[in-house]
């Protein structure tokens, strides 16, 4: 690929995750902060995979809310 064309891909999928991404609000958790908008971000792009500071309690309420609200 060349440069224009990794901007391109870079562009679309950076969009696409957006568009989504900012659809779900309205289905998430009040107490949602910038650590879960993070890993839900990171589980939208599945190539890279963000790690927070999220300890095993507050990962399992966020997997299951995503889960439950079929985020």
């Amino acid at each position: 690929m060349n440069a224009n064309e990794k901007k391109k891909l870079i562009r679309t999928l950076v969009a696409s995750v957006k568009t989504d991404a900012l659809a779900a609000v309205a289905k998430m958790p009040e107490d949602w902060d910038g650590i879960e908008l993070r890993e839900y971000l990171a589980d939208k792009f599945a190539e890279c995979r963000f790690r927070g500071t999220m300890d095993k309690r507050r990962m399992s309420r966020y997997r299951n809310e995503v889960l439950v609200r079929n985020l």
